[in-house]
């Protein structure tokens, strides 16, 4: 019994052990299975991350003030020369997102609907037609591996394998921008919404600039016929502008010549010239005379010498006598008869080991009486150096035979080669100027060459003294001098002569003054230039051409990237980022920028409306409706600002206010306006664009002037005033007041009123004031006087007290003020702010 009871325990120990084995297996099992689960959710968060700092590396490379990498400026396509519009960042060589065999090819962009891809959605990308064929779609791979000291090549790298960089066109989402998949027009931002690329504009978001006027900064002179005028041309797809040059004959207010009327008598030495009077000044000229004595006639070889000349004949030396100004030159005999030089070879024995030999002779030739030295080296075998003390005479040829020599003469076991040239003596000396005021005979010195011997001489015979010795022949003009209005007056003074006179004239020439433009062109993005054909003689004429300028809307990129883990996880993300707003962006009719606006009493009248909706008055295309009133709230100011609630607040009748949106017609222009409109530098520079224009045209007042231009309906100032304006003006144009503009009565504009540095506006009294165009109200510095500007816009000041039996108000108008503003060069800088993220989305793919 106790037998069987201890099987059955050994049984149930048995089975509670495998129970446990089991136990511990599922645990361990179900343990193992929770961290494959949290590592794979690790590295799908480490490739999703990894994926997310591409999209952030990417946006800041080709940011436009800083950029690393130059961005895309074209939808992709394929390009035959030039860059293509896709680029591609990789982590290394192993990876080619334009492979399909590569294990990172880019499996998403098929869905993009470009380079004749049509993509299934949710299906990765896997063969032909994605990629493209060729490489002419894409950029060279950006290596990371290969930019060793940038900051996104990290000692331990990302799983970051690549990023796409291209710019955005209208289909290649899932849902289109303007919801019609068949269009594939670029987009572009506005400041609150993504747009298609609006009419007349290049595929950087800007307008599609054509040249409005050619300015001379340089009339150039000595043209005589009309010039060639070429502007350089616009980007690809743009049309180049023409233009013809028109040209005036005009006097250069300098002094050109002098004439010598009378030459006087008596004159030792040049005279002083003075040129006085004419209006002007800095003119100099120099007299020329003919000095008393005789010119140099003849020279006379005296003596060939014995120098040895090769090829070339000695120069020839004319000096003292007191005279100037007599040159000659020598003429060698026609045939050889002397040895110029010579290089002897030799290789002799013991006799003469070291030996300074002399009295070396030469024969053959048919020549005689040369006489040389030679110095053999310490070992007999060749000569260390040679001489020549006569050249001898009679050599017709190069003499072929060494001998003679002192202390041991040359013998048939040391013979000397000569390797002699041959040279030629003087024959004799032509004058090529006879000079003038020689009084006495000067003396001859031929020159040395590289012969040996004794130096030809000669003398000079002395030719009549000249009929007009003593004489001003001629007065040279050495300085123009400038600003003369009529010839100056001609004296001579000193020189020991007398009665010597003159007159001067000035010069004319025939310059570039104005120009037509004949073509005006389109596609321009930056002022061309332009090239004025230079004149036969004379000075170039140069020119500068400017563009109509308008908004910069903000330019659309898609941004991909791809990251894998080593275990495979993966990871793709997208990022639409724009670059801002910049340049003049219209407002609407009232623009009161800057935070927490000082508004006075606003009119009452039922007369009164302002009106955002475009006038239109010109018949052109018709902007969208505006805000009747533009306010500035900034999203991230702190505290925050109630601008848009101020100014509505303050309005007696909000229906009279109408445009955009229902009424009052208020809205906040801090995204729409873009960076350039909303900061205090951005306004600067806007200003300062106008302040070059009116300078330019004279238009430039100061403080509380009496008067300002007023322009017309079809001549259109720029008026510019540094201070305060008061009075009841009325003009067609643009007027910039940097202080306070205190407008009352029957004031009418027809255009742009930018009251931009104090920012203080003040309109009083009854009757029918009205702005036809656009008004903005803005605070930059501290004061017109100091002009210190603010860090960010201040708060503006605005009042309007009255009202009248007529109506009267604020109409947009866009042919009064963005047309205007087309006339401004202003080349805006690009903003330095990060790109704006637009939408952020993670791919399947």
């Amino acid at each position: 019994m106790e037998r069987q009871e201890r099987g059955i325990a050994l049984l149930l120990v048995l089975f509670t052990m495998l129970l446990l084995s089991v136990i511990g297996l599922g645990m361990m099992y179900s343990t193992n299975m929770e961290s494959a689960i949290n590592s794979n959710y690790r590295d799908k968060q480490t490739a999703l991350y990894a994926a997310l700092a591409g999209l952030q590396e990417s946006r800041d490379r080709i940011q436009p003030a800083t950029a690393n990498i130059v961005a895309p400026t074209g939808l992709p396509a394929f390009v035959s020369s030039g860059s293509a519009n896709v680029i591609y960042i990789v982590a290394d060589s192993t990876v080619n997102p334009t492979d399909p065999n590569n294990t990172f090819f880019d499996t998403e962009f098929c869905q993009e609907k470009v380079l004749g891809m049509t993509g299934t959605a949710g299906v990765p990308c896997t063969s032909a037609p994605s990629p493209p064929t060729g490489t002419s779609w894409y950029q060279p791979l950006v290596n990371h591996s290969l930019s060793a000291s940038a900051p996104w090549n990290l000692s331990a790298p990302l799983d970051l394998k690549w990023i796409r960089i291209n710019l955005k066109g209208n289909n290649m989402t899932p849902v289109a921008t303007n919801g019609n998949s068949a269009t594939s027009t670029q987009v572009c931002w506005d400041g609150q919404n993504q747009v298609l690329l609006p009419g007349g504009y290049t595929s950087s978001c800007a307008p599609n600039g054509s040249v409005t006027t050619i300015t001379p900064t340089n009339p150039g002179s000595g043209y005589t016929s009309q010039p060639a005028v070429t502007i350089s041309a616009p980007p690809a797809g743009g049309t180049q502008a023409t233009a013809t040059a028109s040209l005036t004959t005009v006097s250069t207010g300098q002094v050109a010549s002098v004439t010598l009327t009378t030459g006087g008598t008596g004159y030792t030495s040049a005279p002083t010239v003075t040129l006085s009077g004419g209006g002007g000044s800095g003119a100099t000229a120099t007299a020329t005379i003919v000095a008393p004595g005789s010119p140099v006639q003849a020279i006379n070889v005296t003596s060939s010498g014995t120098r040895c000349y090769y090829s070339t004949p000695p120069s020839v030396s004319i000096s003292g006598g007191g005279g100037t100004g007599a040159t000659a030159t020598a003429t060698l005999v026609a045939s050889s008869s002397c040895v110029y030089s010579w290089n002897p070879t030799a290789s002799c024995g013991s006799p003469w080991k070291g030996n300074t030999e002399t009295g070396i002779t030469l024969s053959g030739g048919g020549g005689s009486s040369f006489s040389g030295t030679i110095t053999f080296h310490s070992s007999g075998h060749s000569i260390t150096s040679s001489s020549i003390q006569d050249s001898g005479t009679g050599y017709t040829s190069a003499p072929t035979t060494a001998g003679g020599g002192s202390p041991n003469a040359l013998t048939a076991s040391c013979v000397v080669t000569p390797n002699a040239v041959v040279g030629k003596l003087l024959s004799s000396a032509t004058v090529t100027n006879g000079g003038s005021g020689y009084t006495s005979f000067p003396t001859i010195t031929f020159g040395t060459g590289n012969g040996v011997g004794t130096l030809p001489t000669g003398t000079v015979t002395l030719g009549p003294a000249a009929s007009n010795a003593g004489q001003v022949t001629s007065a040279t003009v050495t300085s123009p001098g400038s600003g003369y209005t009529s010839p100056p007056t001609v004296q001579f003074t000193g020189g020991g002569g007398s009665l010597a006179d003159a007159v001067s004239a000035l010069g004319v020439t025939t310059t570039v003054t104005s120009f037509t433009i004949n073509n005006a062109g389109s596609g321009y993005t930056a002022d061309p230039t332009v090239t004025i054909a230079p004149p036969g003689t004379g000075t170039q004429a140069t020119a500068t051409a400017t563009i109509g300028r308008g908004t910069n809307y903000g330019k659309v990129w898609m941004l991909t990237a791809l990251a894998q883990t080593k275990t495979g996880a993966r990871a793709m993300a997208q990022l639409e980022v724009a670059s801002p707003v910049i340049g003049y962006a219209s407002d609407g009719g009232f623009g009161l920028l800057g935070p927490n606006p000082t508004i006075g009493q606003m009119p009452n009248s039922n007369n009164f409306t302002a009106n955002g909706n475009d006038a239109n008055s010109c018949g052109g295309t018709a902007q969208p409706p505006h805000p009747a009133i533009t306010g500035y709230d900034d999203p991230n100011a702190s505290p925050p600002t109630n601008s848009v609630q101020t100014i509505t607040n303050s309005l007696p009748r909000p229906d009279h206010y109408i445009g955009a949106g229902g009424t009052p017609s208020v809205q906040n222009g801090y995204s729409s306006l873009g960076e350039t409109m909303t900061t205090p530098t951005g306004l600067k520079s806007l200003i300062d664009s106008i302040h070059a224009v009116a300078s330019t045209n004279g238009t430039l007042y100061g403080n509380n002037p009496g008067s300002i231009a007023h322009g017309d309906a079809t001549h259109p100032v720029v008026d510019y005033v540094d201070g305060d304006l008061t009075g009841s003006d009325g003009g067609y144009g643009i007027l910039v007041v940097t202080g306070t503009l205190s407008w009352s009565g029957d004031f009418s504009w027809h255009g742009m009123v930018l009251v931009i540095g104090d920012g203080i506006a003040n309109f009083s009294g009854g009757g029918g004031g009205t702005i036809t165009g656009t008004m903005l109200v803005a605070k930059i510095w501290d004061s017109h006087t100091t002009k210190n500007l603010l860090n960010s816009l201040g708060s503006p000041t605005f009042s309007w007290n009255g009202g009248g039996s007529a109506n009267f108000g604020l109409s947009y108008d866009h042919c009064w003020s963005d047309d205007l503003m087309k006339s401004i060069p202003f080349t805006p800088a690009p903003s330095t702010k990060p790109l704006r993220i637009l939408s952020l989305r993670l791919l399947p793919y």
